[in-house]
């Protein structure tokens, strides 16, 4: 089976050789990679240049404007050839058999989706799991939705991060794209994803690196960020609602909406320590909550003990 990797760049010319290198030396040669540059304003596009003479089995996608890593994946699996799609972030990479142990779960298992363990990798620091699975396994898209969701309180959950996951092409042409401009694309996709009637393997392996550099998105935080937690999760509950799903999910929904504003402010607390634009974005959320939802939703839904600490060191 040919795999499409698809390479999403923006920036990142210190780390896109190791991440590209990754790529073409995987033990598993049935490959095409398709890089899409997402209008980078650095010497990325030099170093791709480098790369396709050299590789014919890669292909180079160049976007009129900046539009983000959801629209350069939708962009890349048009490209694609494949039998089966991957997405690695240019700043990450792969050990060199992670492929060749992915496709042997799916063939293995007869899977529709292969879900892997993560490595994270910071500056200055030794390796560290950040997912892992105990063995290897084959489950339901039912449970696989709960553990997204965290809704039966499983020991180990599925992040919704979609790099450490292997897809059949199929199944993402026939149902669903990546939203285009949306910090939390990967929730997005990954739920309704999820949702379908899929076998899916889980590997006990973490051969793909998350590369967890100061500046990158998930280091940063902006109105933006909250605006786009709206949007996905209105995206997620229309869906539920056209679809006739929202009674049989909405416990996964509300769950998985616990699970998320969770992340959004712990980023927010990391990535901004000036207590009094921690404020600022407070408020802001609150003025986006529906209206009808309340306050004391929203902070039960986060951590009670943690917002207490919170304004108790700021006021």
């Amino acid at each position: 089976m040919k795999i499409s990797v698809i390479v999403p760049v923006y920036n990142t010319e210190k780390y896109l050789e190791r991440c590209l290198d990754s790529i073409i030396n995987q033990s598993y040669k049935n490959i095409e990679i398709i890089i899409v540059n997402d209008c980078s304003t650095d010497r990325s596009e030099e170093i791709i240049k480098n790369y396709l003479g050299k590789n014919e089995n890669m292909h180079y996608i160049k976007n009129n404007k900046n539009s983000g890593a959801g629209y350069a994946r939708n962009v890349g699996i048009k490209r694609a050839s494949g039998d089966l799609l991957s997405f690695v972030d240019s700043d990450d990479w792969l050990s060199i058999d992670y492929y060749k142990h992915m496709i042997e779960c799916m063939t293995r298992d007869n899977t529709d989706i292969v879900v892997s363990g993560i490595t994270n990798q910071a500056y200055d620091k030794f390796p560290e799991t950040r997912y892992h699975y105990q063995e290897d396994n084959i489950i339901s898209s039912t449970f696989a939705l709960k553990l997204l969701c965290r809704t039966n309180y499983n020991s180990y959950y599925i992040t919704p991060i979609v790099n450490n996951k292997l897809y059949k092409k199929e199944l993402i042409m026939n149902s669903i794209a990546f939203n285009d401009s949306s910090y939390f694309e990967d929730n997005i996709f990954t739920f309704i994803l999820l949702m379908q009637n899929n076998r899916i393997s889980i590997s006990s392996d973490s051969m793909y690196y998350y590369f967890d550099r100061t500046g990158s998105i998930t280091r940063s935080f902006s109105f933006k960020h909250i605006d786009d937690f709206f949007l996905a999760f209105n995206f997620i509950k229309s869906y539920l609602i056209e679809t006739n799903e929202w009674v049989n999910q909405i416990n996964n929904f509300t769950s998985f909406f616990k699970r998320t504003i969770s992340s959004l402010f712990d980023s927010l607390f990391c990535a901004c320590q000036d207590h009094a634009r921690q404020r600022q974005y407070i408020r802001y959320l609150f003025s986006k909550w529906k209206e009808d939802e309340t306050i004391i939703d929203l902070i039960t839904a986060y951590s009670p003990e943690r917002f207490r600490t919170f304004f108790l060191s700021v006021l």
